[in-house]
């Protein structure tokens, strides 16, 4: 099985994650620092169903289904038996920032039922230059 290389977002690095409408909560492969904010830009479309319209990642106008959205995983207690937390999940879209809720591994998904298409997502601290 091949398992995603996780990278600190920060400086110049900068990340790259291929996205499957038809799965779940993927790997980003980018460690974020809570507080930071960070920029991204996803191209490329996905269906929620094999009849259905295509859209980018700002999902349908009405309803937003299809968005992409994110979450962080984090580690969390042991002792009370959660070994790791999945931050609530934000919205995205096709560009923008966003200022990480938490310090851990994001993880990216198409909102909504799993469809077909893929999305590419460019993620990179915020002001750094590509």
């Amino acid at each position: 099985m091949n398992e995603k290389k996780w990278r600190i977002l920060k400086g110049s690095v900068n990340v790259t994650a291929r996205l499957k409408a038809d799965y779940g909560w993927q790997p980003a492969g980018a460690l974020v620092i809570e507080g930071t904010e960070y920029q991204y830009k996803a191209t490329g479309t996905w269906r929620l169903g094999k009849d259905a319209p295509e859209h980018m990642a700002d999902g349908a106008a009405d309803d937003g289904a299809g968005r992409l959205m994110a979450a962080v995983l984090t580690s969390g207690d042991k002792e009370k038996g959660t070994e790791y937390v999945l931050s609530k999940e934000f919205e995205l879209g096709t560009e923008g920032t966003f200022k990480a809720p938490a310090a851990g591994q994001l993880y990216l998904r198409c909102r909504d039922a799993w469809g077909q298409g893929t999305m590419t997502v460019k993620l990179k601290t915020r002001g750094k230059k590509k």
